[in-house]
């Protein structure tokens, strides 16, 4: 192998902790709408949202579906290279620019065309090369190259005529020309603003002097920093090369670099940390005076080649595009949104927003499902999605689904599940947050001022209400099956006729409830209730007693055994008042009220080369790579411009023959990311990868651009390594490396050659990389772990209240999970290889749950599950292993709260508590 290639495998293996799973991820680039993946700058106005690259800027306006690339409307936007941008209050968008600084009128777009305007040396900027600019108290502050600063008046309507320098009392000397670069401003920090530059440090910008001394940074090179309050103190963190300057009132008290020191830092900025209710790991040292220095603050850095790391309560979390749903590990900017509570991170794969709200306003599955939230079930094969009842899903349907096998999970934007008839994907809005965009952020300044802190300004409302969920375009927040035929099941529920409140606390249908008619929900009196329930019940009392002989040893529609679906509650039931006022209909909480029918959502059905997958595998740019029918593979391409996966559409690239480079009808074993990289392994050709993969044009792809790694010719048993069955991403002692399990064996790869790694011979099933660095592998023969350093050790199941040795199943837990476990296992006695083709999972039984009634309505739906001895699922926090008792499970999936699980016949989502406990 060249050694270019060599280089650009091992730079795909760097350090990389567990990522945030479970957080709140959306990305836009170009097939977005945007310009460039390229991106530099972030602006928010009341209602728009615009994003500067290296190709021009794009805008997001409020209830318009897609990005809007203003180079369409003016020709002199187009291909600009974008560095700063900052609105004002009069809808004008600044933007600074190497051809200048760019005025662009907003006011009336998109309905008419933005208003351009250019200012240059002709109204008294230095040079036409700018490369900073921030809006402050109605007046404009440009940085230009050469260390130049110049401010100017801002109001509306009014073009603007002449620029000043900032520092006007030094004289013609203090705009002496200077081969350096401004990179940030903060213009509203106390004493009249500071900058950063490239080669002068960080200085004043009332008199262009030095805020420290030359010698008390690391460098005179400053990328990028970010000032605060803390107590008394004016704090900033100056980000020079790889080393965080720690500055307090002036003066420096200390530096510290990241974990990995190599590190070049790009952006920095910090976030509130609240009290979280989650395990805390063990501290690591050197990290004491940032901690102190920060205060209540999460640090958030972005670097160059290395992704975003964020320090938090004296740990720092890593997020890679190998363990989180980050297109790009160079990250150019970050920004913190206070109201909605989100971090931006601007990189050269596009725009990512990530939620770090701790509130609930975002778990979309809070309230679907079923009952209890700590346990809940779902049934993703289905032909229309929303709330369940009792008699939807049912199990006295014929044929069984939605009580299908469900296998692999994925979670990147969406959510992938494989399944026994293909695939169903639940789509995530994919809108910038209503939130994001509900007034003006001030984020071109570096300081923390309180115009961009909710807590600190009363007249900034703190999204951490139901207001910040993300607007629904259609398709979305629903399942979509990529499939041969739409799900046979079918409803025995009277679904028009049960009310349901959208937060699912109210639930009522036919015989629980009694309508009161009123001009408004507070003209409803307690005596006016009282009255309508006692001639509610006095009406029913009167048809059952008319109807007490044919009634006379029927069952109880309401028992939690009836096979019916429900069709009216009895006489003893609760009566629920709900007003109706108009056309609305309320509970007596004043939640409105709908009919579950109305909530329902046909899912689309899209094409899919076969149902019978085998593996599957998401790349950076979210496309789903599927082996499917044993030896056959294919890409689901995203089509440019479309958010939502439209029905009507088959993207599918199935891959021919001479595009491929292994044998023809080999085998297809297993497909997995790895970095940038998807790795597939062929049954006995060997393990090829194909780099940058997401970039990858699927129609243009030839056998040359895959990448095979090499046995040693002098193996004498190699046939016995051929048989690769899982790959995955290992931080070992010695470097970052890919872990290759074969059935039998294991070895890894480093970028140049293959090492094998001595362990017992077993029937291999799984492996995972926990966030200690340890590699767990499951067996039929038991569970064993490696640590960083290559010592194995065993864990002796029986010994630790394991039911059995057999595991099928392991997950690992994210670095910021609220819960002490690392990881959770899954063993089960009756397991057994799956007799039809080559797919990694192994058949079990998850006796189908009994499906009853809920205690406080006939129609909510409530499982119970069976009890079954020969599986379960092991928890381990590092010292102890704790049972929890869920049978039939085939693949899991840890997020930061929940763990999820697919089964033979289901798909489960347990809540993790913060405390090590018994299930």
């Amino acid at each position: 192998m060249c050694h270019v290639l060599v280089a650009v495998v091992f730079a795909m293996l760097i350090f990389a902790w567990p990522a945030y799973a479970g957080q709140t991820w959306m990305t836009w680039n170009t097939r977005s709408g945007l310009p460039s993946n390229n991106l530099s700058c972030l602006a928010i106005n009341k209602g728009m949202m615009a994003v500067g690259s290296d190709k021009g800027i794009g805008l997001y306006v409020e209830n318009y579906s897609g990005w809007f690339n203003l180079a369409s409307y003016h020709e002199q936007l187009a291909d600009l290279a974008v560095r700063s941008l900052d609105f004002d209050d009069y809808n004008t968008l600044w933007a600074a620019t190497p051809s200048g600084l760019f005025a662009i009128d907003l006011e009336h777009f998109p309905d008419s065309a933005p208003k351009v305007s250019r200012y240059d040396h002709e109204q008294g900027l230095s040079t036409i090369d700018v490369e900073v600019v921030q809006v402050v108290d109605n007046k404009i502050y440009v940085g230009c190259y050469g260390g130049w600063l110049f401010y100017a008046a801002i109001s509306p309507g009014s073009n603007i005529s002449s620029f000043l320098p900032v520092d006007r009392a030094g004289g013609e000397d203090s705009n002496k020309f200077m081969s350096v670069g401004i990179t940030a401003l903060a213009m509203d920090y106390p004493g009249g603003g500071i900058y950063s530059t490239k080669g002068k440090g960080l200085l004043r910008a009332a008199d262009g002097s030095n805020l420290v001394g030359e010698d008390e940074l690391f460098s005179d090179w400053v990328n990028d920093f970010w000032s605060f309050e803390e107590g008394n103190a004016n704090r900033i963190i100056a980000v020079t090369q790889n080393q965080m300057n720690l500055i307090a009132n002036n003066r420096s008290v200390g530096r510290c670099s990241l974990p990995l020191e190599d590190c070049w830092i790009t952006s920095v900025t910090t976030a509130p940390d609240d009290e979280k209710d989650e395990y805390k790991r063990e501290k690591p040292k050197g990290y004491l005076h940032l901690e102190t220095f920060i205060g209540k603050r999460t640090l958030i850095a972005g670097t160059r080649g290395q992704g975003l790391w964020m320090f938090d309560d004296g740990r720092w979390n890593n997020l890679t595009t190998r363990d989180s749903p980050l297109p790009s590990d160079n990250i150019n900017k970050v920004y913190y949104l206070p109201g909605p509570k989100k971090i931006a991170i601007l990189s050269e794969g596009g725009l990512t927003m990530l939620g770090i709200t701790e509130d609930s306003q975002f778990d979309i599955f809070q309230v679907s499902g079923s009952d209890p939230y700590w346990a809940k079930t779902f049934w993703p094969f289905m032909q229309s999605w929303g709330p369940y009842v009792y008699g939807y899903p049912t199990q006295h349907s014929y044929p069984i689904e939605p009580f299908i096998a469900y296998g692999k999970m994925l979670q990147g934007k969406d959510i992938w599940i494989s399944h026994d008839r293909g695939i169903s994907r639940f789509v995530f809005p994919s809108a910038p947050f209503i939130g994001v965009m509900q007034y003006r952020f001030h984020l071109a300044g570096r300081f923390e001022t309180k115009e961009n802190d909710p807590s600190k300004d009363l007249t900034i409302e703190d999204n951490s209400t139901t207001g910040d969920r993300p607007p629904l375009s259609a398709g979305e927040e629903l399942w979509h099956h990529y499939c041969r035929e739409q799900p046979t099941d079918f409803c025995k529920a009277p679904i028009s006729e049960i009310y349901v409140s959208l937060d699912m606390k109210t639930m009522v249908g036919p015989g629980e409830y009694v309508i009161i008619n009123a001009p408004a929900q507070d003209a409803v009196s307690a005596e006016d209730i009282a009255a309508a329930i006692a001639e509610h019940q006095a009406q029913q009392s009167g048809n059952n007693s008319a109807n007490s002989d044919s009634a006379e040893g029927s069952e109880d529609p309401a028992t939690e055994d009836s096979t019916d679906a429900p069709s009216q509650a009895t006489a003893t039931a609760r009566i629920s008042p709900i007003v109706k006022v108009g056309a609305n209909i309320y509970d007596a909480r004043g939640h409105q009220l709908f009919t579950v029918a109305s909530l329902m959502q046909e899912c689309p059905l899209h094409a899919i080369p076969s149902e019978d997958i085998n593996d599957l595998a998401l790349d950076l740019a979210e496309r789903v790579w599927v082996i499917f029918d044993n030896n056959q593979l294919a890409c689901l391409d995203n089509r440019p411009g479309e958010i939502i996966p439209d029905p009507k559409n088959n993207d599918w690239h199935e891959f021919a023959e001479e595009q491929l480079p292994w044998q023809k009808h080999d085998d297809l074993l297993c497909v997995q990311r790895v970095g940038s990289s998807i790795y597939v392994s062929a049954k006995d050709s060997g393990v090829y990868y194909l780099p940058a993969a997401h970039g990858a044009t699927l129609k243009d792809l030839r056998p040359s651009d895959w990448l095979r790694i090499e046995f040693p010719r002098d193996s004498a048993e190699i046939d016995q390594f051929k048989r690769v069955i899982a790959i995955q991403y290992w931080e070992s002692a010695e470097g970052s490396v890919v872990a290759l399990l074969f059935d039998k064996g294991m070895a890894t790869f480093e970028g140049s050659k293959l090492t094998f790694i001595a362990v017992p011979e077993r029937n291999y099933t799984c492996m995972v990389q926990d966030r200690n660095h340890n590699l767990w592998l499951g067996s039929f023969q038991g569970l064993s772990y490696l640590t960083p350093d290559g010592k194995i050790n065993e864990i002796h199941g029986r010994m630790n209240d394991f039911n059995s040795e057999r595991v099928v199943a392991i997950a690992a837990a994210p670095d910021d999970a609220k819960y002490p476990y690392t990881v959770a296992v899954a063993v089960d006695e009756y397991a057994k290889e799956n007799s039809i083709g080559v797919g990694k999972t192994y058949r079990s039984s998850d006796p189908p749950p009994s499906l009853g009634r809920g205690r406080d309505s006939a129609y909510r739906l409530r499982v119970m599950n069976a009890s079954v001895a020969a599986s379960q699922i092991m928890l381990y926090d590092g010292k102890t292993w704790e049972p929890m008792f869920r049978p039939g499970v085939r693949a899991m999936m840890f997020d930061q709260e929940f763990l999820w699980l697919a089964t033979s016949c289901r798909v489960m989502r347990l809540y993790m508590p913060t405390v090590v406990q018994s299930y």
